[in-house]
């Protein structure tokens, strides 16, 4: 039905916005840990 079409959506829209969000996460951690110095290869 149209409420399981909806939820489906949502679900699949709000597990897009969770990988971005700790993409995000992820990138502003490293470009931290870079600026302190850690032993991370830089480019």
């Amino acid at each position: 039905g149209v409420a399981g079409t909806w939820t489906v959506s949502v679900l699949t829209v709000g597990s897009f916005a969770l990988n971005f969000v700790a993409l995000l996460f992820i990138q502003i951690d490293l470009e931290l840990m870079d600026s302190k110095g850690s032993p991370i290869a830089r480019n």
